[in-house]
Parts: C-alpha cells; sequence; structure tokens
C-alpha cells in the first residue's frame, strides 16, 4: 500500500465516523473511536483480502456493533441506514469511474492507468462527502411507519444490492469480469427483482386497504350528517303536525267570521312550511345524499322547482368525488337557465345513468367549463345534450366499479 492508499482510507473512514455521529448524535470522542477502529479495518481489509465486498460487509456490521456499544438499541432503522451509506459510497465509486472513462474518452489523456484510478478515487471520496452531509440531515422515525416484517424484506434488499455493487466495482477496476461472475450478479438481480415486486404488491395491497378504510370513515362521517339532518327534520315535521289542531281552529274561525283571505294566508303559510321538506334524498350512500340533499334544496331556496327520482343502490361508487362534483357542476350550469329542472338518476347492468331536463327561459345554449370536459375524461362519461323546443335533455351514462 502507497501513502496514498493510507490518505483515502483515512478520508473514507473520516466521512463514516462523520455521517453515523451526525445522524445518531453522537459525542466526539465516539466519532473518533469510530474513525480509528474503520480506518484499521479498512486498511487491513486492503491487505489480507483480495475481495473488495468482504471489507465493505465487515465495516457495516462494525459500525452497527459500535453503535451499539455506544449504547443505541439495534434496531430496523440503525441497520438500513448503515447499509445505505455504503451503497451510497460504492455508488460515488461508480460515478466516478464513468465521469473518468467519458473524460478518457472525449480525448483527455492520463499519463497512466494507475492516475487515471486515483482521481476517480478523489472524486469518488468528495461526491461521498457530499452525499454523506446531505443525508446526515435526514433524520427519520423510520420504526413507526413499517412492521418487522416488512424491515426485514428491506435489509435483505440491501445488503443484496451492497453485495452485487461492491461484486461488479471490483471487477470493473480489476478488469475481470467472467461468465461465472456475470451468472452470479444475474441470479442477485432476479432475487432483488423478485423482492422488489413482493414489496410493490403489498404495498398495493396495503394501500387499497387504506383506501376502503379512508372511504368507510368518508361514509360513516356523512352518514352522522345524515341522521342530524333526518333528526333535525323529523323533530321539524312532528312540530308543524302538532301545530296542525291549532292551524285547524284558526281557519274555523276565519271561515266562520266570512274572513276567505286571511284563511287562505293560512293555508299558504303551512304549505310554505312543509316546501323545505320536498326534497329528502335517502338512498343509504351517505356522502351521496347529503350532497345531493344540501344542492337541491339550495335550488329550493332559489326558487327553482325541483323533481327527482332516485333509485341505485348502496355502492362505494357513490363515495366518488369526482362523481359528485359532476352532478353539481351539471346542476349549477342548469339552475342560470331554468326555473324548473328534474334529475334523474338510476341504475341499468352495472351502469350509473344520469338524466336531468330543464325548460329553458330563452333560447339559451348548455356551454360547460373546462372542469366539466375533465370530468368526462376522468369518469369516462358518455354523455349526450338534446334540445327539444324550449327543452333540453341532458343524458350520462359511467361504468360503475364494483360493490365492496
Amino acid at each position: 500500500m502507497t501513502s496514498f492508499d493510507y490518505v483515502i482510507n483515512f478520508f473514507e473512514s473520516f466521512i463514516l465516523s462523520y455521517f453515523i455521529y451526525r445522524y445518531f448524535y453522537l459525542s466526539l470522542n465516539q466519532r473518533i473511536i469510530t474513525n480509528i477502529i474503520v480506518f484499521l479495518e479498512i486498511t487491513l481489509g486492503n491487505y489480507f483480502f483480495s475481495s473488495s465486498f468482504l471489507p465493505v460487509i465487515l465495516v457495516v456490521c462494525t459500525m452497527i456493533v459500535l453503535l451499539r456499544v455506544f449504547g443505541l438499541r439495534t434496531t430496523i432503522e440503525l441497520i438500513v441506514i448503515n447499509v445505505s451509506i455504503m451503497l451510497i459510497d460504492m455508488i460515488c465509486n461508480m460515478i466516478a469511474l464513468v465521469f473518468v472513462s467519458f473524460l478518457t474518452t472525449s480525448g483527455f489523456v492520463f499519463t497512466n492507468v494507475i492516475l487515471r484510478f486515483n482521481v476517480a478515487i478523489i472524486i469518488s471520496k468528495f461526491l461521498f462527502l457530499l452525499f454523506a452531509i446531505l443525508f446526515s440531515k435526514i433524520k427519520l422515525d423510520l420504526n413507526a411507519k413499517l412492521d418487522t416484517k416488512r424491515w426485514t424484506g428491506i435489509v435483505a434488499l440491501f445488503f443484496l444490492i451492497l453485495l452485487e455493487g461492491a461484486i461488479l466495482i471490483q471487477n470493473l477496476i480489476q478488469n475481470n469480469i467472467n461468465k461465472s461472475k456475470i451468472f452470479f450478479c444475474v441470479v442477485l438481480t432476479g432475487i432483488i427483482s423478485i423482492l422488489v415486486w413482493e414489496m410493490y404488491k403489498n404495498i398495493l395491497l396495503e394501500n387499497d386497504e387504506k383506501m376502503q378504510i379512508l372511504l368507510k370513515t368518508e361514509a360513516m362521517k356523512y352518514k352522522k350528517e345524515n341522521y342530524k339532518t333526518l333528526s333535525k327534520m323529523s323533530e321539524e315535521i312532528y312540530q308543524l303536525d302538532h301545530n296542525m289542531r291549532y292551524l285547524l281552529m284558526m281557519l274555523k274561525y276565519a271561515i266562520t267570521k266570512k274572513n276567505y283571505e286571511e284563511s287562505l294566508l293560512l293555508i299558504d303559510d303551512y304549505i310554505k312550511k312543509y316546501d323545505k321538506f320536498k326534497i329528502l334524498i335517502n338512498t343509504n350512500n351517505p356522502y351521496f345524499d347529503f350532497l345531493l340533499n344540501q344542492e337541491l334544496n339550495a335550488l329550493l331556496k332559489e326558487k327553482i322547482d325541483v323533481n327527482t327520482l332516485i333509485s341505485i343502490s348502496q355502492n362505494d361508487f357513490y363515495l366518488n368525488k369526482e362523481y359528485m362534483e359532476y352532478i353539481i357542476l351539471i346542476i349549477n350550469t342548469f339552475k342560470v337557465m331554468t326555473k324548473k329542472i328534474a334529475v334523474n338518476i338510476q341504475e341499468v347492468e352495472g351502469n350509473n345513468l344520469l338524466n336531468l331536463s330543464i325548460t329553458r327561459k330563452n333560447n339559451e345554449k348548455l356551454i360547460f367549463n373546462n372542469r366539466f370536459y375533465d370530468l368526462v375524461n376522468y369518469l369516462d362519461a358518455q354523455y349526450t345534450i338534446d334540445y327539444i323546443d324550449d327543452l333540453i335533455v341532458f343524458k350520462s351514462i359511467q361504468k360503475m366499479t364494483k360493490n365492496t
């Protein structure tokens, strides 16, 4: 070994000790001890091992043991972080080798191979220092987010990547890649691919389960809101029924006195009090019911005559925010053109059918904004607009998701 090798080994051990000092909040003495031990291990590894991946594995294990001695609990996070920093080291080595090779092919002439190799090492270690400083700033409590089974898979994956990377770098440097080593790396790549696929599949399944939980939570939230609304309406209806006796007595008195105008006013006032209960959607799809009830009752307050025919099943399709936005957008586009609107929503053979019709106040054409067309594409909706004299009929069909 040359003086240059010792300097590089010390610099690499300095970076590793600096990283775990920053990341795991070690003391200065602990950092110095780590630096010395890792330096000696890298140097001795260069003397006694012809293979470069064995010293890499030993350094990872040594840092884990040292952290344990320093009082840190050996967690999955600790293992992953130590493996990750060694992966970063190897990635920097590969980047530096590729960069120097690019310079060589671009006409930058090095005097000899050793000089070219040394330049690559220097570039690699400065890159490693930069990435170590950036990575040390990332402090994540990963144990709180993943279970032991998931972490075990990640550790196995990282170790395999570390092993394969070390083998490839060593053989690229020595220009000694043969069929057996290529085959071994291909096998490792296959195992890594399987692990990645299994993790990805499990993540998809977990995300689907989480989405279902979120949907059910959302449904429960709107179910409570609907219950409050229905309870309030029930109390108001009960109060109106209770007041019926007094209304009849007042009507009898007014008719006896032949005060027919007062009688009509009493009846009209009572009918207006019932108008707020004209629209009541209750399909057991809480999100759908809540939003549609709000929208249609808002139309009533604007003196728009509303008729509804809703015949749908209980389905998670009606938790779709884009679908509800689609309906509300169409209703709001219609309401500025009419005083009367009919809303018909049904299901036929797994499809949701939306049918709205209005009587126009004038010869206005139905004009939708860009958001409407975004929702059409999102829902894959097929729609038609028919103009029949002063009547506009909007029909739309969208495929429903499976009921869960």
